[in-house]
C-alpha cells in the first residue's frame, strides 16, 4: 500500500475519492520509518492551485490536514481531491529525517500553518528595459513563467516589476539544490533570456546574481505584489547578520501568516544580503510593513548594517510556484 500512495504522490493524479478513502490514503503518506504519531486530522477546504495537473489551477477541493510528531520536529501534509478537475493535489508541508536532527538540519516546522520550505539556492536577475521595450519585457516575463513550469528542478520562479521604477524588472527563482540551479541555467528560460537580453535591455549578457537562501517559507498562494529589501552588512557583523536572517528570523516570520512567501538571501557580492517577500493583497503588504518583522530589522540595523535598508515594492508580472 505505501508503494501505491508514493506512486500517486509522484504523479499527482487520481480519481476523486470518497472522504473515508481519501482520509485513509492521506494517513498512508507518513512512511513507517518515521515512527510518527498522528496528533491531529482535520477536514479543510483547499484551493487546487497551480499544482493540479488536471485542471491547471482554479479548482476548489476538500482535503485533510494532518500533523504528526517526530520528537524533535513535526511534519504536516495536506491531501485533497480537486472538485473541478478531479485531480489530486498533495503537498509536503515540511521534511523530516528519520534520523536524529543535528544543529545543521535545514528546516523546522512553523508554529503556524505556514510551512518552511527547503529551497537553498536562488538567482536574482535584474532587468532594465530599454526605451520602448517595456511591454516586450512584460510579455517576456509572462512567457518565462510558462517555460519555468516545464522545468522540473525550478521550484519557484517570479517575474516582477518595481513600483516606483517603471522600467526596472527582475527575475527571482529558487531551487532545492545547486544541481537544480545549474539545470535551470542551461534550460529554456535562461536560453530565451540570453537571446532576448540585448534587444530588451541593451545588455549583451544578462546580469545573473547567484544567491544562497539562508531561510525561507512558502505556502500555496497566488502572489500579486511584494517587497525586496537590500542590506549591506558591516564587515565585522557578517556572521551575526547571516544568523539573524537565518534561524533567528524564522519564528518572527512564521507569526505573519498573511505573508505566504519569504526568502532571506546572501549574494555573492561581498557583504550584500536581501529579503524577498510576496503577498496576495495590498492589505497584507501594509500589515507586514507595519509589523514585527520590519520593526525587528530596523531595531538591529544600526548594529548589523552599513546603512539603512533599501526597500523596494514591486508587482508580480508572472509566477510559477510549487511548494
Amino acid at each position: 500500500m505505501p508503494r501505491v500512495a508514493d506512486r500517486q504522490l509522484r504523479t499527482g493524479v487520481s480519481e476523486q475519492l470518497p472522504s473515508s478513502r481519501l482520509l485513509i490514503r492521506s494517513l498512508l503518506l507518513v512512511p513507517p520509518a518515521f515512527n510518527c504519531k498522528i496528533v491531529r486530522v482535520t477536514w479543510a477546504r483547499i484551493e487546487c492551485g497551480i499544482g493540479c495537473v488536471r485542471c491547471g489551477g482554479g479548482g476548489e477541493g476538500r482535503g485533510v490536514v494532518m500533523e504528526a510528531s517526530h520528537g524533535c520536529c513535526s511534519r504536516r501534509r495536506r491531501a485533497g481531491a480537486c472538485i473541478k478537475g478531479r485531480g489530486e493535489r498533495q503537498s509536503f508541508f515540511s521534511t523530516c529525517s528519520p534520523h536524529k536532527h543535528n544543529k545543521h538540519s535545514p528546516k523546522h516546522t512553523s508554529k503556524t500553518n505556514m510551512p518552511v520550505n527547503d529551497v537553498t539556492h536562488a538567482l536574482y536577475v535584474p532587468l532594465h528595459a530599454k526605451a520602448g521595450e517595456h511591454d516586450h519585457v512584460i510579455s517576456f516575463l509572462k512567457n518565462g513563467a510558462e517555460l519555468a513550469k516545464g522545468e522540473a528542478e525550478t521550484t519557484q520562479w517570479y517575474g516582477i516589476q518595481y513600483d516606483d521604477k517603471d522600467e526596472q524588472f527582475a527575475i527571482f527563482d529558487a531551487f532545492h539544490n545547486e544541481h537544480g540551479r545549474e539545470e535551470h541555467l542551461h534550460g529554456p528560460v535562461a536560453a530565451a533570456l540570453t537571446e532576448a537580453s540585448s534587444r530588451l535591455t541593451g545588455e549583451a549578457v544578462p546580469e545573473i546574481d547567484k544567491t544562497t537562501i539562508l531561510s525561507s517559507k512558502s505556502a500555496l498562494a497566488k502572489p500579486t505584489i511584494g517587497v525586496v529589501v537590500w542590506l549591506k552588512g558591516k564587515p565585522d557583523q557578517i556572521d551575526n547578520l547571516r544568523s539573524f536572517l537565518g534561524k533567528e528570523a524564522e519564528p518572527i516570520v512564521d507569526e505573519e501568516d498573511f505573508m505566504p512567501l519569504w526568502y532571506a538571501i546572501e549574494l555573492d557580492e561581498e557583504h550584500k544580503f536581501g529579503i524577498v517577500e510576496f503577498f496576495e493583497t495590498e492589505a497584507d503588504r501594509q500589515k507586514h510593513l507595519a509589523g514585527k518583522v520590519r520593526a525587528t530589522l530596523f531595531e538591529h540595523a544600526a548594529r548589523l548594517l552599513q546603512g539603512p535598508p533599501e526597500i523596494n515594492r514591486f508587482k508580480v508580472i508572472a509566477a510559477s510556484v510549487h511548494v
